[in-house]
């Protein structure tokens, strides 16, 4: 069937030409947050809803850490 091709060709097209560039870039900017805020501690919680100290870079990090795997994950899906 055409239709069902056509909405996996468009999905694939959104994906490389809108979705990865766009993540790329939000890594790109998270990360360089993550530097200008590597000095500022706050409180940071652990599953057992303990206090600990972490630097707000350290939290930009994970963010940064998660645009790239959301990125392989397409990349993967997109192989298939």
């Amino acid at each position: 069937d055409t239709i069902p091709t056509s909405m996996q060709v468009s999905a694939l097209l959104g994906i490389v030409r809108d979705l990865k560039p766009a993540l790329a870039g939000l890594e790109k900017s998270l990360a360089a947050k993550a530097k200008v805020f590597d000095g500022i501690v706050k409180t940071g919680r652990t599953h057992l809803q303990d206090a600990t100290p972490i630097t707000l870079g350290q939290v930009f990090h994970g963010f940064a850490g998660q645009m790239q795997r959301a990125q392989k994950r397409l990349d993967f899906a997109v192989s298939e």
